[in-house]
């Protein structure tokens, strides 16, 4: 994010609307990042490009479940 890092702007969201679900949909791929977001307060965390099976994914956050997935998909689907 050109302002602040998704973890930055969890906080201030979270913050302000505590009962806020946050899921991180991040490039980064790194498990010290993840963990970083998920103490920041995000339910959830997804790394790009997860488009195929996003909605089940927020389907299980919704359940509650903190969640780390590895989704791939294809860029040009035929």
């Amino acid at each position: 994010m050109p302002v602040r890092s998704g973890i930055e702007s969890t906080k201030i969201l979270l913050s302000e609307y505590p009962d806020a679900k946050v899921i991180i949909f991040s490039a980064i791929g790194y498990r010290e990042y993840e963990e970083q977001a998920y103490a920041a307060g995000a339910i959830g965390y997804m790394q790009k490009p997860g488009y195929r099976g996003l909605i089940e994914f927020i389907k299980k956050i919704e359940a509650n479940s903190k969640l780390v997935e590895d989704y791939t998909c294809d860029v040009n689907p035929a």
